[in-house]
């Protein structure tokens, strides 16, 4: 089977963060929010520098073995429940999005909207977050999204959990189809963009 799933290393940072760049280059928010510059990329390689220390949360990885290097052509970020925020969280100064945005009266109304609504719809749950699914532009609709959130569904059924996530609109029908369900939404950019967020409640 050429797509193989595997457990994401340090190593690996500056292909998921390509991954990252090219499977939002479309998307209304994040393409202003987080778009292609150095300083921002430079944001984002920290981000998962900082999740892959976390033993709370796994990124998993899709390579493709029919091409040469097996590189990345997916990836998840599920976060694991917990008592309380890892220490990272917890320092007040770690930033929600990059300042060298170009949008950011956006990033500052959406992305602690998110983040509010996030802690209301998880509190008293036990409960897996997908905190970020991408798949480069050159390799959608090829299976990849379906792994990625397959080992969520596997790890959420362990831990008798309920998965929760914010959804863009192209990811909104997959959500649905593996069960998940609209519980709240926001909508921007003078109502072209829609982000629902979503809940898959484990029913034993």
């Amino acid at each position: 089977m050429p797509l193989q799933l595997r457990r994401a290393v340090e190593s690996d940072v500056n292909q998921l963060t390509d991954v990252f760049f090219s499977g939002f280059r479309k998307d209304g928010v994040m393409s202003r929010c987080f778009p292609e510059k150095p300083s921002v990329r430079e944001f984002w390689i920290n981000g998962l520098q900082r999740d892959l220390s976390d033993p709370d949360v796994h990124i998993v990885a899709i390579v493709d073995t029919d091409i040469a290097g097996s590189p990345i052509i997916a990836y998840a970020n599920w976060v694991g429940p917990r008592a309380q925020p890892p220490k990272s969280s917890q320092n007040q100064n770690v930033p929600l999005y990059p300042d060298e945005g170009d949008d950011i009266p956006l990033a500052e109304f959406f992305f602690p909207h998110l983040k509010e609504q996030r802690a209301k719809n998880m509190e008293g749950r036990t409960c897996w977050y997908l905190a970020a699914l991408v798949c480069h532009e050159g390799h959608q609709r090829r299976g990849a999204g379906g792994m990625l959130m397959r080992y969520g569904l596997e790890e959420a059924e362990k831990t008798k959990a309920d998965i929760y996530l914010e959804a863009s609109p192209p990811g909104v029908p997959v959500y649905k189809h593996f069960g998940f369900k609209e519980v709240d939404r926001v909508v921007v950019l003078d109502g072209d963009f829609t982000e629902l967020m979503m809940l898959r409640e484990y029913t034993g």
